[in-house]
């Protein structure tokens, strides 16, 4: 399979598909960079009736399962993107000017054990890299 499909991945959760998580889902999936609930909200409504309140169950329960992952924003909104074998692990760009959330390329496995040093006696759960500053587009508007 060279594209994940929502419904194959629901399944293999052995989750039961309705018609609500694999739209969602599939709304993750084409999305180029991590959505918002927000976000996931508007577009849903444009294809169906959706409440806000639906969207954040089926993240949650998205979450719960291992299918996307989550990136907390600095204004603390969540962003949410596809956790797929298409979707490796990697560092986020958060423009300080729009709020938006950009992935970036994902670090070389020599790069990724820089991040893993931090000395004798600790254990490591889980690694974040979040960059900072403004994007290219806002950066144009000044």
């Amino acid at each position: 399979m060279s594209v994940c499909v929502a419904s194959d991945l629901l399944r293999s959760k052995k989750l039961k598909i309705t018609e609500r998580r694999e739209l969602i889902l599939s709304l993750i999936l084409a999305s180029e960079r991590p959505v918002s609930a927000k976000d996931l909200h508007e577009l849903a409504t444009e294809k169906g009736n959706v409440d806000l309140v639906t969207v954040y169950r089926v993240i949650s329960l998205l979450l719960e399962k291992g299918l996307i992952r989550e990136i907390t924003g600095d204004s603390g909104t969540s962003f949410y993107e596809k956790a797929c074998e298409h979707n490796p692990v990697h560092p986020h760009f958060h423009c300080c000017e729009c709020g938006q959330v950009y992935c970036l390329e994902p670090l070389t496995f020599e790069e990724g054990l820089i991040l893993g040093r931090v000395g004798k006696g600790f254990r490591i759960s889980s690694v974040s890299l979040d960059i900072k500053g403004v994007c290219e587009k806002c950066a144009s508007l000044q």
